[in-house]
């Protein structure tokens, strides 16, 4: 969706259950992610080459176990 953007920041709404595969990869000036309780899925590569992105997310969320998997910077929102 915003693969290879200069987007910076993104806050998803609640009625988001799946981040597509590669969806914010290469994006270099992605920052923040404010993910919603509501993802129960997020694709392969989804957050590739974000070296600064930090995700907002509810602690114990499938976004927050998913960030621990991938080792990405998390806190909650």
């Amino acid at each position: 969706a915003f693969r290879g953007t200069a987007v910076i920041s993104v806050i998803l709404p609640d009625t988001v259950q799946t981040v597509g595969w590669f969806a914010f990869a290469d994006c270099a000036a992605l920052t923040t992610v404010t993910l919603p309780a509501s993802v129960e899925s997020i694709g392969y590569g989804a957050f590739d080459g974000c070296k600064t992105l930090t995700l907002y997310c509810p602690t114990n969320s499938y976004a927050a176990r998913y960030a621990d998997g991938f080792g990405l910077k998390h806190t909650e929102p």
